[in-house]
């Protein structure tokens, strides 16, 4: 058997405690049950995520260097705006599911 201690707010060993009590067990077995039946998420999904917002920055940031440099919008940019905003309607409704 190990021990592991951390420390926690008044509000949140008041939270345990009160659980514990209500389940007739005590602190320790409380903390143990909710480890047990916690879920540890992957963060490579939201990795991914990032990375792909970060591209997309970076093609946000082309575009306007090109329209600061000829002064007009010509359709490519245009086309070029519309997909960068389908991709980040997609990434939104990734982010929502979490």
């Amino acid at each position: 058997m190990r021990t592991i201690a951390a420390k926690v707010s008044k509000e949140l060993y008041r939270k345990v405690k009160s659980i514990a009590e209500q389940n007739g067990i005590t602190v320790s077995e409380a903390i143990k049950q909710a480890i047990a039946k916690a879920r540890i998420e992957d963060p490579a999904p939201k990795k991914q995520v990032v990375r792909e917002i970060v591209r997309i920055g970076n093609n946000i940031n082309q575009i306007a260097r090109k329209v600061n440099s000829v002064r007009a919008v010509d359709i490519a940019v245009l086309i070029e705006l519309r997909a960068i905003e389908k991709e980040l309607a997609k990434l939104l409704t990734e982010i929502r599911k979490w």
